[in-house]
């Protein structure tokens, strides 16, 4: 299994699991975090989430809200999973709401890695419903 961040995101993309992409700010070329999609096995369901991780001093500024939109986008439109999800720690309540305005609301609590877990979701047929 792989050790580190490297060794796991080359671990992803060999065994198609997905990957995340570096969100540049198109002001100041600065890195602002990441974001993409995920393959996940949750409670033996393989899912499709829509991860991001913004940087701390980058938060709050809609990168999240822009990077996941655009994944579910993405997603969807290339028929990748007729659900996308995103796992977000339950005190995490900006996460909460960058899912919420990308459309998800809240589908399951769950463990994953021996940590709880919300699970907000969006199907596709919602997303073709919103457009």
């Amino acid at each position: 299994m792989p050790k580190n961040g490297f060794e796991w995101t080359f671990h992803r993309y060999e065994n198609d699991l997905g990957g995340q992409n570096a969100l540049i700010s198109k002001e100041t070329n600065q890195l602002v975090g990441q974001c993409g999609l995920l393959v996940r096995e949750i409670e033996n369901k393989f899912e499709l989430e829509i991860a991001y991780s913004i940087l701390p001093n980058f938060r709050k500024k809609g990168f999240a809200l822009e990077s996941a939109m655009k994944c579910k986008e993405f997603a969807f439109e290339n028929n990748f999973h007729d659900r996308l999800i995103s796992m977000i720690f339950p005190e995490n309540e900006n996460s909460k709401k960058v899912a919420a305005k990308n459309g998800m609301t809240l589908y399951k609590k769950t463990i994953y890695n021996h940590k709880e877990m919300d699970v907000f979701a969006i199907t596709k047929e919602e997303f073709d419903e919103s457009r």
